[in-house]
């Protein structure tokens, strides 16, 4: 009896330990769903929808600093998830344009540091990613394009150069596979015109 009695004991107390273990991960996958959820709001549907308000920069530089330190938590994480990357790559790439201070001025908060940080570690979370995949294709051009143009950005005009070159063979690849594909011709242009942008700038501009 006393045998029975504490096989039951160490049977229920190993149960007890499971069920626990299980409600921990499951509160554990709920909070990061949570920030997951959080970091995609505060970059895409929410920062739109402040930015058209007057007076709106300091609250749009703490929405962007909150967004990063979601997405370096998420990204700290280590999913072999590649669904989870391939958006944790898009929030940075977005995160990087909104920091980058464009030619010209724009509504943008003007730090490329921060910009071209956010746009590295875009690039390198794509680059664990399959490269037949037209989507990783897609934002591994974007993360290109934005790197050029913020490193010209920060008198880097070479490095910069060499990663818009990158960024317009991979667009003209994409766009030359689906010719009648309008989304594809306009990425293509894009690229295209940052090129020029930059190189007329080394140039002094254009002469007619």
């Amino acid at each position: 009896r006393t045998g029975v009695g504490s096989a039951a004991l160490i049977l229920v107390a190993l149960i007890g330990g499971l069920a626990g273990t299980i409600w921990q991960a499951r509160v554990a996958e709920q909070r990061f769903s949570d920030a997951r959820k959080l970091a995609n709001y505060l970059l895409f549907p929410l920062y739109d929808s402040v930015r058209v308000l007057p007076g709106s920069l300091p609250v749009r530089a703490d929405m962007a600093g909150q967004a990063l330190v979601y997405l370096d938590r998420l990204a700290s994480a280590r999913s072999n998830n590649s669904a989870l990357r391939l958006e944790l790559a898009q929030g940075y790439l977005r995160l990087g344009s909104i920091l980058e201070s464009p030619a010209g001025g724009g509504d943008s908060l003007g730090n490329t540091g921060k910009a071209l940080e956010a746009d590295n570690k875009a690039l390198s979370l794509l680059d664990t990613l399959s490269g037949r995949d037209e989507e990783v294709r897609r934002q591994r051009a974007d993360a290109y394009l934005q790197l050029g143009t913020v490193l010209n950005s920060r008198n880097r005009p070479d490095e910069g150069l060499a990663n818009l070159h990158r960024a317009v063979a991979m667009f003209d690849a994409l766009a030359a596979a689906r010719p009648r594909d309008a989304a594809r011709q306009v990425d293509a242009g894009r690229a295209y015109v940052a090129l020029i942008d930059v190189l007329s700038g080394r140039g002094g501009g254009f002469v007619e």
